[in-house]
């Protein structure tokens, strides 16, 4: 099991470095960013900006230019933290797909490089600091990563 070397965190503040990077590389899309600044918990710095990345990345990659959206809120104990994005939707048999080794969307897998690990790779992350990832897609409205991370409380 990946065992994560946590410090305390700003989500807000990874948000908006995992975004600047990105976009630097993109152009066409607007990123908006929805995350209030009190959303700090204990995790991984670099396991975090991996699964940020790799998921706006993907939304970057699987729809066309415009907006991508990353949100995150308190529920009860938990950081609940999304990705959406306007592009391919993703019927529900791929969705169970989508988490395991070298799986890709048969429509995007030849039109787009890249393994198909790293939503394993992120789905793998997450479980490492205690949480869940899942996707959920409508036809014409495109998808949203979702995922969770326990809240702790400094002090």
């Amino acid at each position: 099991m990946l065992q994560a070397d946590r410090q305390y965190l700003d989500l807000a503040a990874i948000i908006s470095g995992v975004l600047e990077r990105i976009k630097v590389r993109t152009t066409g899309y607007q990123f908006i960013v929805e995350c209030p600044g009190s959303l700090r918990f204990n995790a991984g710095f670099g396991m975090m900006k991996t699964i940020l990345r790799n998921l706006v990345s993907n939304a970057v990659k699987y729809s066309p230019p415009g907006e991508v959206r990353v949100s995150a809120h308190q529920k009860d104990e938990m950081a609940l933290i999304s990705v959406s994005d306007r592009g391919v939707d993703i019927s529900e048999e791929d969705q169970n797909k989508l988490f395991q080794p070298f799986e890709r969307l048969a429509e995007t897998s030849t039109t787009h490089a890249g393994l198909g690990l790293g939503l394993l790779v992120s789905r793998r992350l997450v479980e490492a600091h205690g949480g869940r990832i899942w996707v959920e897609s409508e036809p014409g409205e495109g998808s949203t990563f979702w995922f969770t991370l326990p809240l702790t409380r400094q002090g």
